[in-house]
């Protein structure tokens, strides 16, 4: 099939379906608009009935209402005087049109009826008096069938001392004045005139139009019944009367103050209403069929000019498929201005091709040069990671990776020979499997642990070194790194036993000496001369200063072996820096405050980091300076700080001072061995507390340390 009668058959369906489409569109939207304007139509002539029957009701009500509170008519009541009651009716239902009037006594027994005469001969049967109010619709029967009709029941004579009522009926049939008014007035064509139906309940007892197959009207639907009783609302909607389909619209009467079983409407035979539907529907197909034959006139006299066009520019787009990027349409040789278009599009596409394929291999070329260069660059980085791992593997020292999940991901040959274990069964592990006492989430620190080997009972103590791993500026995880020195802590224990050895026996020689020179100083031995005593002071100075240098040795000692032992209980740290104050003299002066709580810490070392500090105070300040204790409880624990006047210590030098054998640089080569300030830091580290430094070079410095409060368990 050729392409020009492809494109003629698609023209035709689409038209096709273009005229079915809006045919059937235009129909549903003019059903639509009619079916609406029916609606409006039902409910204005709704609107009308309910008018009319309201009205009658008043009228009715209002020309009784006048009748009864007539004298002579009450007389008449009274007297029981029938001729005279049965006259003043009649002119009531000959001027009203009231087709059935009674009276009743005070009791609701019915003393006299009147009908009109064109119930004349007929038997005829009304609620009883209990059953009506004041007004509204109710059933009637007229020789054993039921008719609807409005009623009004008005008392006579005076509403608080009646002598009886009188009840009007006016029956709702087609000899009824008032609907033949209302199908006048609301009439539609001959063809099909209004039909009004009254219900009571969901039976239909009246309606204003017969017609054959109306013995079989089945009355409301249940969903109609809902929609009128129950929710009292309209009802507008198809239903059947009889066997006709009708287009309805139904009206709960209002008038009954309670229990409501009336209603009333009024319908249009839907038949005649949409034959007019299926008049447009033949004038649409017609001129739908007109447009169709139309528009395919106008496609063939466009589509004949197509041919060559389309084949020119179909063998051009054959010689660019196979690679024939330098042909080019003539323009000139189209006839179709949209053609011609087409031709242009591809031209320049050809165009734009031939650079794009330019441009790749430019491209193509810079990538095979940066290729190379990354093939180069990547041999450099396995050759790098490769002496990296050398590196790693062959170093003594065990290194342990984790990420942030604190999950072991690179494991040593160091580190398995150290711990004993296969790296691969510990790769992927949580690092607590084997240093559990080892505590990494506070950042960067040294550590010395005494852990199990994989396996085996035998412990090695470790010196750990935790460091962050940064990867891209985010931490990615932590670094491992650390060396079995359990032969240098042996070596350091031997080391400690050695020097508290030494330091016992030095202190058991500086005892006697010590307690010589105070009895000679005394006067034990006589008076002394005053250039010997105080050559006997400075020997007395210099054995205190050996007896602390001799102490603080053995607390390092004990310190680097592990072996400070701390003998906590609760403590008076105010008695303890009293005693210091005392013992130094009126340069140390002590800031009480407030009362403050007891301490939990050991009595002894406490009173030597107090010591240590008060000391460095006074050797590094002027001679008339004083130093401050300040003591107050802060966030859970008791500070102190240790406060003087002296020369300070420079920015620099302060993340170094608490280090063994560190001094400043501002301080004398014979002004201390520099282990002070790192006895202070362990021993209060050993607490569970905190030590630091705050200081401005040429104003002195403030030493603060905490120790836990005493809680009383």
């Amino acid at each position: 099939m050729r392409l020009i009668t492809k494109i003629f058959l698609s023209f035709l369906s689409l038209i096709i379906l273009l005229s079915i489409i809006t045919t059937y569109s235009g129909i549903s939207f003019i059903e639509k608009i009619t079916v609406n304007e029916l609606k409006k139509g039902l409910s204005a002539d709704l609107g009308l009935l309910t008018l009319a029957i309201e009205r009658e009701l008043h009228h009715m009500e209002t020309y009784l209402a006048l009748y009864a509170h007539q004298i002579d008519i009450q007389a008449s009541a009274k007297r029981r005087d029938m001729f005279a009651l049965g006259e003043h009716l009649k002119i009531i239902s000959r001027i009203e049109e009231i087709d059935f009037l009674t009276f009743h006594d005070n009791r609701g027994v019915p003393i006299f009826t009147f009908m009109h005469k064109r119930l004349k001969g007929n038997k005829i049967k009304t609620p009883g008096d209990k059953d009506l109010k004041a007004k509204g619709l109710a059933i009637i029967w007229i020789n054993g069938k039921e008719r609807p009709a409005l009623y009004v029941a008005v008392p006579l004579g005076d509403a608080n001392l009646p002598v009886g009522k009188i009840i009007a009926f006016t029956i709702l049939d087609e000899g009824n004045v008032l609907l033949k008014n209302i199908v006048a007035k609301t009439s539609r064509p001959s063809t099909e005139p209004l039909r009004i139906s009254i219900f009571y309940k969901e039976k239909r007892v009246f309606t204003s139009l017969h017609r054959e197959g109306d013995e079989k009207d089945q009355g409301l639907s249940k969903e109609i019944v809902d929609t009128l009783y129950r929710k009292g609302q309209t009802y507008v909607g198809k239903t059947l009367i009889g066997t006709t389909p009708y287009i309805a619209m139904y009206k709960p009467f209002s008038d009954v103050t309670e229990g409501n079983e009336w209603a009333y409407g009024i319908g249009v035979n839907e038949k005649g209403f949409f034959s007019f539907s299926r008049r447009l529907l033949t004038i649409f197909i017609f001129i739908s069929i007109g447009a169709t034959c139309t528009v395919i006139i106008v496609v063939f006299i466009i589509t004949r000019g197509i041919t060559p066009s389309l084949q020119t520019i179909t063998e051009a787009c054959k010689a660019i498929a196979q690679g024939d990027y330098s042909l080019r349409i003539d323009i000139d040789t189209i006839k179709t201005k949209e053609f011609k278009l087409i031709a242009s599009s591809i031209n320049s596409m050809v165009e734009a091709i031939t650079e794009r394929e330019n441009t790749i291999e430019k491209n193509l070329r810079e990538i095979k040069a940066i290729n190379i260069e990354l093939q180069e660059k990547t041999d450099i980085i396995k050759r790098e990671r490769k002496t990296l791992l050398t590196i790693l593997e062959t170093m003594e020292d065990g290194l342990i990776t984790l990420d942030e999940r604190e999950r072991v991901t690179y494991f040593n040959r160091a580190a398995e020979k150290i711990m004993g274990v296969d790296r691969y069964t510990v790769i992927g592990r949580d690092y607590k499997t084997f240093f559990p006492g080892v505590n990494i989430t506070e950042g960067s620190r040294e550590v010395v642990v005494e852990v199990q080997r994989y396996a085996s009972p035998s412990t090695i103590c470790l010196k750990i070194y935790i460091s962050l791993f940064m990867l891209d500026g985010e931490q990615s995880g932590h670094i491992l790194l650390f060396r079995d020195i359990s032969q240098e802590k042996k070596l350091e224990e031997f080391k400690a036993d050695f020097i508290s050895s030494i330091a016992h026996d030095i202190k058991s020689m500086l005892l006697p000496v010590t307690g010589f020179l105070n009895r000679i100083l005394k006067g034990a031995y006589g008076p002394i001369d005053e250039k010997v005593q105080l050559k006997l002071k400075n020997i007395q100075d210099n054995t205190v200063k050996i007896n602390h240098l001799v102490e603080n040795y053995l607390n390092v000692s004990k310190i680097e072996a592990g072996r400070l032992e701390l003998n906590r209980s609760a403590i008076d740290m105010v008695e303890i820096i009293e005693e210091i104050v005392h013992m130094y003299g009126p340069r140390v002066k002590f800031h009480k405050g407030d009362k403050a709580p007891l301490a939990f810490a050991d009595r002894t070392y406490i009173e030597r980091v107090i010591i240590n500090l008060v000391d460095n105070a006074l050797k590094f300040s002027p001679e008339n300076s004083i130093v401050d204790i300040c003591i107050r409880s802060r966030d859970g624990a008791l500070e102190v700080a240790v406060s003087d006047e002296g020369t300070g210590i420079p920015p620099e030098e302060i993340k170094y001072i608490f280090e063994k054998y560190r001094r400043g640089s501002f301080i004398k080569k014979e002004s201390g061995s520099g282990l002070g300030l790192f006895i202070a830091r362990s021993i209060i580290e050993a607490h569970g507390g905190n030590i630091w430094v705050e200081s401005m070079p040429g104003k002195g410095s403030t030493f603060y340390f905490t120790v836990p409060l005493f809680t009383g368990d």
